[in-house]
């Protein structure tokens, strides 16, 4: 007859299967190494461990993928409404651009990170400067062309 009881076993299996050390559980568990050494080999708690692994792993890959999504829906809304606000009429019929860049370029450094493009995302920052000053010169135009009229 064994000297561990079935509970015992099963709780060495779980310990191992998280990945505790060998060491560790003998001292916890007070089983010898050479006993759990013996059933990790009897009852293919490597196997086991892999399989749990890969479950795990395909768990979390799942959830950073539903989180993406999300995020990915929410960036594209923000995206949506700066692009919806890009003009604005005033009370004179005039239109003009209200655009706030730092908002723009801030949505888009998140969804490509998101998505993993890091070399885009620093091209974005080497830029934003020269796409300010650009709008800037824009907005400038447009507002000296409507002061003509």
């Amino acid at each position: 007859m064994s000297k561990y009881n079935e509970t015992t076993r099963r709780e060495v299996m779980k310990l191992f299967i998280t990945g505790e050390p060998i060491e560790r559980i003998s001292k916890q568990t007070g089983v010898t190494k050479t006993t759990i050494y013996k059933w990790r080999e009897k009852y293919k708690w490597d196997e086991r461990k892999t399989t749990v692994d890969k479950r795990v792993q395909e768990k979390v890959n799942e959830t950073l993928t539903d989180i993406k999504v999300r995020q990915h829906r929410i960036l594209k809304g923000v995206i949506g409404r700066f692009v919806e606000n890009l003009q604005e009429t005033d009370r004179r019929g005039r239109t003009t651009l209200k655009v706030n860049v730092n908002e723009l370029v801030t949505a888009l450094k998140h969804e490509l990170h998101l998505f993993g493009d890091a070399e885009i995302t620093v091209n974005i920052d080497s830029t934003v400067k020269d796409a300010e000053r650009r709008l800037v010169e824009f907005i400038a135009k447009e507002k000296s062309s409507n002061d003509i009229r």
